[in-house]
């Protein structure tokens, strides 16, 4: 091969092997939407379900902007909005079941780190609601179905 040859070629194989890594690159995270969240740690203490009770998750829907939530007894809705990583929470209905403790102060926490949110961050399976740098919420993609058809 002349270097000529050589030459011309180079760039065709950078390109091709640029092209190769990019394709091979891991995905950036877990979307926003449609995907099911549980909540895993909220005002930084750890969230586990407890027998008979459900989930803990928040899981917005693309369709219409609406989310659907649970603290783990009562369930809670409403709308959201996203641009880039801001993200912002407009109450809606909730129900109204007397759910006890810690039920009772988790759901007020989790509704109030959802008003109080202003972005989001994923990295991987894990989403943060944030207010600025704090923290309010983290929480851990899982199915869609899980939690709702067979309480924990």
């Amino acid at each position: 091969m002349s270097k000529t040859q050589g030459r011309a070629i180079a760039p065709i194989l950078l390109t091709a092997a640029a092209c190769d890594f990019a394709l091979s690159e891991p995905k950036q995270g877990t979307p926003l939407v449609g995907t099911r969240w549980k909540i895993v740690e909220l005002r930084s203490k750890p969230v586990s379900p407890e027998p008979g009770k459900r989930e803990a998750f928040l899981q917005l829907q693309g369709d219409d902007n609406r989310y659907a939530a649970s603290a783990g007894c009562n369930g809670m809705g409403g709308e959201y909005t996203t641009s880039g990583s801001e993200v912002r929470f407009k109450p809606g209905p909730t129900t109204m079941m007397a759910c006890g403790e810690p039920y009772d102060e988790r759901e007020r926490d989790f509704g109030k780190a959802l008003q109080s949110a202003s972005s989001f961050k994923i990295a991987g399976p894990l989403l943060e609601l944030r207010d600025g740098e704090t923290v309010l919420v983290k929480l851990q993609s899982t199915t869609a179905r899980e939690g709702l058809d067979n309480p924990k």
